[in-house]
């Protein structure tokens, strides 16, 4: 019987469930009608005294309804940014 507990276990499966919940409302989030609007939005996350120092690569988020969800710095360098694409 116990032999049987112990063989049977290895089917069983631990459920593990994420939750986001934005503090910001939709009706809130910036939207973006144009590059301008980008580059605004942009410029609220990029240093200005380091703008000619250093090179960085971001990305921005945007739902369907072209409002923004988030922007995220992916990499920083001197000379060059360098990207990994991935699959």
């Amino acid at each position: 019987m116990e032999q049987n507990l112990e063989s049977s276990a290895w089917n069983m499966v631990s459920e593990v469930e994420l939750i986001y919940k934005s503090k910001v409302k939709a009706s809130d989030r910036s939207f973006i009608k144009s590059s301008v609007d980008m580059v605004n939005a942009l410029r609220n996350f990029y240093d200005e005294n380091t703008i000619e120092l250093q090179e960085a690569f971001y990305v921005m988020y945007l739902n369907r309804g072209f409002r923004v969800l988030g922007i995220y710095k992916v990499s920083e360098s001197g000379k060059q940014v360098l990207l990994q694409i991935r699959d």
